[in-house]
């Protein structure tokens, strides 16, 4: 069995497509665990009326907690050997379950990754292109497999249940956004074999008013840079070979009517800060404490 977590909050628009996409899987042995998080608008009553025709369906209505709780609670009640998560505005190809699944379980492998295109209006980006089906067991391929850092992803993977429980993984609370950066990296590094899949596609859709793009205030700017920073420290620790670009991390932009004025940089490994002009000009730089 594959448990797929969804959490759910205002999103009513999309989730008849999300919900469509994962009943009709070439897979049929799943769970489907509809987290509810205060969701004020009917996505509710959409998620009982396909659960009155779809057993597979299991809904849990809570307060809002945010989605980092909102999946730790699902975490709690998977049955599944593997799991995996799936945002309610996005969807997946119809045998996403099926080749995921069959190439973690043919290869005995911890993680199994499916490709992601982007959707944005009528554009679309492919944000990894992976063929066939490849197998990674050191820590430095699996993080290079994975792109990450900078792709903290997790709504591209299949889990193995038991490297979760076992090692206690969760989503970071207490944060309003980024909060699967930690997991991502967590899994990654616990992971001790990992499968990419060519034929899996995770359709990602980029719209406005969600929270991973809504505008950034200086709080929430803060709040990403302490949580990749911390990311990119923890993978260093870890011997992982971050790729330069990505040693360097966005601490805070200041803009005048949508132009970045000043933008603050840290690099994670020196503690060095840079000052930008117009966000790419260096007019300054000094060392930080780590």
């Amino acid at each position: 069995m594959v448990s797929i977590i969804i959490p759910i909050y205002n999103v009513e628009k999309y989730l008849i497509r999300c919900l469509d996409s994962i009943i009709s899987q070439t897979f049929n042995d799943i769970q489907i665990i509809c987290i509810i998080d205060g969701s004020p608008d009917k996505s509710i009553d959409i998620c009982r009326k396909y659960a009155k025709d779809d057993y597979r369906i299991e809904i849990i209505n809570q307060k809002n907690c945010g989605c980092a709780k909102a999946r730790n609670k699902a975490l709690t009640l998977v049955r599944g050997e593997y799991l995996c998560f799936v945002d309610p505005d996005d969807y997946i190809n119809s045998n996403y379950i099926e080749s995921l699944y069959n190439a973690a379980v043919a290869n005995d492998a911890d993680i199994a990754v499916a490709n992601v295109q982007r959707i944005k209006g009528k554009s679309i980006k492919h944000r990894t292109i992976y063929t066939g089906i490849k197998v990674f067991k050191t820590r430095a391929e699996i993080f290079r497999a994975a792109n990450c850092p900078p792709f903290y992803a997790v709504i591209n993977k299949m889990y193995r249940t038991k490297l979760i429980t076992d090692g206690n993984i969760t989503f970071e609370t207490g944060c309003s956004w980024c909060d699967d950066v930690r997991f991502c990296v967590d899994t990654l590094l616990a992971a001790k074999c990992m499968v990419t899949v060519g034929d899996a596609i995770y359709y990602y859709i980029r719209r406005t008013g969600s929270i991973s793009h809504s505008k950034l205030n200086n709080l929430k700017q803060l709040e990403r840079f302490r949580i990749r920073s911390s990311a990119v420290r923890l993978c260093i620790s870890n011997g992982i070979a971050v790729p330069q670009p990505e040693l360097t991390v966005t601490k805070i932009v200041y803009s005048l009517f949508g132009i970045p004025i000043l933008r603050f940089r840290v690099n994670v490994s020196t503690n060095k800060e840079y000052v930008l002009l117009l966000g790419f000009i260096p007019i300054f730089w000094r060392n930080i404490n780590g």
